[in-house]
């Protein structure tokens, strides 16, 4: 039996783990390019300068942020964190992100011109959570959320609603009906 294992060169199979994170919320029943019911209140991932994460990286660092139960939405390596005079906590797990681009190289031809051509790569690097990080200024925690407006009832459907005799209750972190044994009426929950 042959085995078409490559040797190791220690480096990420970035492709890989990506497509690993995203079986790993499938398998638990999640669709991670769905907002979920309940968010962190976090928003869209952003670097430490405030530009959004665009692309794969969008999904890889929501999903984190869900996992985790990240409340901030900046991300930033360790040196980003440092020069802003933080500290990455001991013990803190980075997530990987990617960069792709294209360089232009010229390149010397056999009959001695030179041809200009483009060369895509991809490069990874590790950020963390600005939760994951003590002594970042204010701007990168972000404020409580302000309380919702009181809602204004409409008295007939109010009325309504009283009359389905439906056991209403406000909060969780999901919605859904769940129908009471041996009963015709159920529960609903927002």
């Amino acid at each position: 039996m042959t085995t078409n294992s490559k040797p190791s060169t220690g480096r990420v199979d970035l492709y890989q783990s990506v497509t690993d994170a995203i079986i790993a919320e499938l398998e638990l029943g999640l669709k991670p390019w769905k907002r979920p019911w309940k968010t962190t209140g976090a928003g869209f991932p952003l670097r430490h300068n405030g530009q959004p994460y665009r692309g794969i990286n969008t999904l890889v660092l929501w999903m984190t942020m869900t996992a985790k139960g990240y409340t901030s939405p900046y991300f930033m390596t360790y040196r980003q964190a440092a020069s802003l005079g933080a500290q990455v906590r001991k013990g803190e797990k980075a997530t990987t992100v990617t960069y792709s681009d294209t360089i232009r190289r010229k390149a010397e031809q056999p009959d001695g011109t030179e041809e200009e051509r483009s060369i895509w790569f991809l490069k990874s690097y590790a950020v963390f959570n600005a939760g994951q990080i003590d002594g970042l200024p204010g701007q990168y925690h972000p404020t409580q959320q302000p309380a919702m407006a009181s809602i204004e009832h409409i008295a007939h459907a109010d009325a309504f609603i009283a009359h389905t005799q439906a056991d209403i209750r406000l909060g969780g972190e999901r919605a859904f009906y769940r129908k009471r044994r041996g009963s015709s009426r159920g529960r609903v929950a927002l």
